[in-house]
């Protein structure tokens, strides 16, 4: 058994906006600052007990009692984890910004993050009722509240001395993408949101309804963000695409819209599914209800989410190589270029919403070069040269450089005429990324 402490993460677009980061403590009292908010922490979550190897009865088939199980739930607490790189959390961040220029969400990628399922107890215990439940620790046998009241009153002090509460709780390595909106939204249209870009992601890319999982966090009763992971075995790759293509994520509100009922073209409300012979008011098993989020269906209404479906399937991803928003990492590769031909050169990107580079002005100490900027993931110097290039001694320095580079496995891209950016830009997709 372990602790964990779980903080409230504030990722900052036009507000702070509640998420779960998960710091776990295995010696001592652990840290009292979250790792990346530096606020202080919640009080930690004890007694917690990982299950890894569990065994089952067999059921002949769904019942009324495994349909009512479902709809009474459990109190779950989701956290997450990013892995880590160098001693820091390894994330991608991507702004998508509306038709007038407003930034109305943000997307945030972890490639194999830890994700953490902690189970509480029912959702409808008593008020005061103590958390987890109990586990005879000797025969590995789950003990309910009535057979603990039956062994203290018949003194079975051997049975009861081996019966543990513990708060048992899963663990994996999975992609996950965390999509907050800038504005405050209401429980039941994060909810209805939850629903219909998830069923929209399944069926853009084809993937079984066990192959995508989401969240509401950091609660179900306060609904800020939502947490997409790939619940599959490996993952397929599916959440990374929605933050690196920038036509994806609009793609896949359109359809979003669809299941909707709505005409992703008009935004006309269609009212029901082809199929169906009866108007949806606010959901049906076509659009936005399924087995298994059967206690979310009171909140979920299509209606709610229209105008902010419209609004995300005509909007623009703008992808910012580190973790913060794509604005503050263009202003601070602004501040760090040495020219205004660089600074124009970035500009351009921005405005035709292509991938920003991750530096300006990196050292590459064993070619002994400064490019311009340059692309971690890439491996891809960029160097911007003015009329002063043209010059035959500077010509062949930079001629040494680039051997250099490529000598060492980097990729170097120059751009010379000004009139010729842009198609040197459409030349490498891979890097830049598509215009949408």
């Amino acid at each position: 058994m372990f602790n964990l402490r779980i903080r409230s993460w504030f990722v900052s677009l036009t507000r702070s906006i509640l998420v779960r980061y998960v710091h776990p403590i295995e010696n001592g009292d652990g840290i009292d600052l979250c790792e990346l908010c530096r606020t202080s922490l919640e009080a930690p979550i004890t007694s917690l007990f990982r299950l890894q190897n569990v065994s089952t009865k067999r059921r002949d088939r769904i019942n009324s009692d495994e349909e009512e199980r479902r709809r009474l739930g459990y109190t779950l607490k989701i956290g997450f984890r990013f892995a880590e790189h160098g001693g820091r959390p390894s994330h991608k961040t991507a702004s998508i910004i509306d038709d007038a220029g407003k930034a109305i969400a943000t997307l945030t990628y972890g490639h194999g993050a830890k994700i953490w399922r902690i189970n509480l107890g029912w959702a409808r215990k008593k008020e005061n009722s103590p958390d987890g439940f109990l586990l005879d620790i000797e025969q590995g046998y789950w003990v309910s509240e009535n057979r603990l009241k039956e062994v203290e009153e018949n003194f079975e002090e051997n049975a009861l001395g081996r019966i543990n509460r513990v708060i048992p709780y899963v663990e994996d390595h999975k992609n996950c993408l965390i999509f907050e909106p800038a504005d405050d939204l209401s429980n039941s249209q994060i909810a209805s949101l939850e629903a219909a870009v998830k069923s929209a992601i399944q069926t853009v890319y084809q993937l079984e309804e066990s192959e995508l999982a989401s969240e509401a966090l950091p609660d179900k009763a306060q609904r800020k963000v939502i947490l997409f992971y790939e619940a599959s075995e490996g993952g397929a790759g599916i959440l990374k695409r929605l933050i690196e293509d920038a036509s994806a994520l609009p793609f896949v509100a359109r359809c979003a819209m669809e299941h909707c009922h709505f005409d992703p073209e008009t935004e006309t409300d269609l009212g029901a599914a082809p199929s169906s012979k009866e108007n949806c008011e606010a959901a049906c098993y076509n659009c936005l209800m399924s087995f298994s989020n059967q206690p979310d269906h009171p909140l979920l209404d299509r209606k709610s989410i229209k105008e902010f479906l419209g609004i995300l399937a005509r909007a623009k991803v703008r992808i910012s190589p580190k973790g913060n928003s794509s604005s503050k990492h263009l202003e601070q590769l602004l501040k760090n270029t040495d020219s205004n031909l660089e600074r124009e050169w970035l500009r351009l990107l921005e405005r035709l919403d292509m991938r920003l580079p991750s530096h300006a002005q990196k050292l590459i100490e064993k070619c002994r070069t400064r490019p311009d900027f340059f692309y971690d993931e890439y491996q891809t110097a960029i160097y911007i040269d003015g009329p002063v290039h043209e010059y035959p001694n500077r010509a062949e320095r930079d001629k040494i450089h680039t051997e250099c580079m490529e000598d060492y496995g980097y990729s170097v891209i120059r751009f010379r005429n000004k009139e010729n950016w842009e198609s040197v830009i459409k030349q490498y997709p891979h890097i830049f990324g598509i215009n949408s």
